[in-house]
């Protein structure tokens, strides 16, 4: 089959690689749609923490938001289950079910765990095929189109983070970052009770599109002091919530100054510096709670029922479409950074 390996550093290549023969619990799909995660970009780059910490070498079969039809299927898939030619997604996290940590349901820190598209080099959705365990695929709902589908990863994304932390009914909210997770964060604010919600970011076209989920105002970093934006909007006192999604170092330090007292702070993106300065005491004396978050366990489910009632729109951050075949020129528009894109969808 047709698939893109990063053979190392900056290096991209379209080849042909062997389809993947579906193990007995494993369901084979073909692949509809597939999205570029800013993972996949840190996994390009060499950047990602999973190659500098030696869980994923190169070459990379990445791609872990997608959709496709089941093409068919192990013999113990449970019979009656799914059916060929089924619309399907799966969780980005393949776990074990024995550990510990999979007792408790939190399958994202499970210690025999594989990524698709990346931790352990499992194989992502960069290619015409890709194999899943049954127990973490789900049909999506009748009518949905693939391409929603394919973003139903980041959204349950977006949404365990939202969960986790907690939306306290009326509460301002402020999200930092105008990519697709920190613009899907907002979606689900709103859908969960927030009051107020502030979307930071450096692209207007991205800020335009938060209006539309849910934003009430906007910070465009470049033109304004955002802590100082944040004072104003709370009548001095910070916000209630904050979700910090940039992985950008200021970004972290301006939360923690524009947080209330008392207030919650989600943490759902990699941060390319390990070690900076930050207002660590501003935490301290606000008496804050801090939530990190990884991946989206329990919520893909959750979050389709979601996307179907028309609660959230995570289509609306859809902006470009590429051939897999594209895919360098699809990373090129990404690294010139000339032209307005939040989430690029592949297609095999």
């Amino acid at each position: 089959m047709k698939a893109i390996l990063f053979t190392g550093p900056e290096q991209i290549e379209y080849t042909e690689v062997p389809t993947p023969t579906p193990g007995p619990e494993d369901i084979l799909v073909k692949v509809a749609a597939v999205g570029i995660c800013a993972s996949d970009e840190e996994l390009l780059s060499g950047e990602h923490p999973y190659i500098k910490n030696g869980n994923t070498v190169y070459p990379v079969l990445p791609g872990h938001e997608w959709s496709g039809h089941i093409a068919s299927f192990g013999s113990e898939v449970p019979e009656g289950l799914f059916t060929q030619g089924d619309a399907v997604t799966a969780d980005v996290t393949m776990s074990c079910g024995k550990c510990s940590m999979c007792k408790e349901g939190r399958y994202n820190l499970c210690t025999n765990r594989g990524v698709i598209g990346s931790y352990k080099n499992r194989a992502g959705a960069y290619a015409e095929y890709i194999t899943v365990p049954w127990k973490h695929v789900y049909r999506l709902p009748e009518g949905m189109s693939l391409d929603t589908g394919a973003l139903s990863e980041p959204s349950a994304t977006a949404l365990y983070t939202v969960k986790r932390v907690g939306i306290d009914p009326g509460a301002t909210v402020a999200v930092f970052g105008d990519g697709p997770i920190g613009l899907l964060i907002t979606s689900f604010a709103r859908a969960l009770g927030a009051g107020k919600i502030i979307q930071i970011g450096s692209w207007n076209e991205k800020l335009d599109i938060s209006r539309s989920l849910g934003a009430d105002e906007i910070i465009n970093y470049h033109d304004e002091d955002v802590v100082k934006k944040i004072g104003e909007a709370t009548e001095g006192k910070g916000a209630d919530i904050i979700f910090e999604s940039s992985g950008n170092d200021l970004a972290f330090s301006q939360s923690a100054e524009a947080l209330a007292p008392g207030g919650k702070l989600g943490l759902v993106s990699f941060y390319r510096k390990t070690q900076f300065e930050a207002p660590i005491n501003a935490l301290i004396t606000k008496d804050a709670s801090i939530y990190g978050t990884l991946a989206s366990p329990n919520t893909t489910a959750p979050v389709l029922k979601l996307i179907n009632s028309g609660s959230v729109h995570p289509e609306y951050i859809i902006t470009h479409h590429f051939s897999l075949e594209d895919a360098e020129k699809a990373f090129a528009l990404i690294r010139e950074r000339k032209e307005c894109r939040v989430k690029i969808l592949l297609h095999p």
